[in-house]
């Protein structure tokens, strides 16, 4: 679990002078707020930008949160994806194992696009425990019609996003909400099996509902 990352990700680790100096300029280059214009002759630029590096290497899960909080602001992913790649290949080592299960596992929870097996680029746990889904993949898993679906997303009660790509636009929901929304359902009646279990008409039961007999009542969505 993330609680149980030490403060310092690079605590014990066993990266040479050379592995850490590119690890570094390897930050500096994917920041956002890096200063693309830094010249190498220009110490209060190297410097700046060093300490950009050093704030999210050195200030532990928040501060590496915040790093990919930047990069994510790209609604595309494009350069998000760009640096997981990266990462993974230009530094395999075992050194970088807190960096790499934090970024597993802001990509489960806060990525909002969809994500599935034919993405080979994410390892299997990511992909199984990703919370955002495509509308089609929660249709299936949760047997919920789409045209049911799509209203309680209309009305707020299940998060989403949409997202654009190749002239498409693609919709993801928030599972927990679905979660929830599928608990909410086991709690519900229709005036149908309410009358047949309880051996009343209709009308008597609407007189019932009409007089609080039920602590809860909900309508059906429009």
């Amino acid at each position: 679990f993330a609680e149980n990352i030490p403060d310092c990700l690079l605590k014990n680790h066993c990266l040479s002078f050379l592995e850490r100096a590119k690890l570094i300029n390897f930050f500096i280059k994917w920041h956002p707020e890096r200063l693309i214009n830094w010249r190498l002759g220009n110490k209060k630029s190297i410097r700046d930008n060093i300490q950009i590096a050093g704030e999210t290497l050195f200030s532990g899960k928040n501060g590496f949160w915040q790093f990919l909080e930047s990069m994510n602001k790209d609604r595309s992913g494009y350069h998000f994806i760009k640096f997981y790649r990266a990462l993974y290949t230009k530094f395999p080592q075992e050194s970088l194992s807190n960096f790499k299960y934090l970024l597993e596992l802001y990509i489960q929870l806060h990525w909002q696009k969809s994500i599935d097996k034919r993405n080979s680029l994410f390892s299997e746990i990511t992909i199984k425990e990703h919370l955002w889904l495509p509308v089609k993949r929660v249709c299936e898993e949760f047997d919920i019609h789409p045209s049911d679906l799509r209203k309680v997303i209309k009305n707020g009660r299940i998060k989403s996003e949409q997202f654009q790509k190749e002239k498409r636009i693609f919709v993801v929901v928030y599972k927990p909400d679905v979660q929830q929304y599928i608990i909410s359902l086991k709690d519900i009646a229709t005036f149908k099996d309410i009358t047949a279990k309880l051996g009343v008409t209709k009308r008597q039961l609407l007189q019932l509902v009409k007089s609080g007999h039920f602590s809860r009542k909900c309508f059906p969505e429009k």
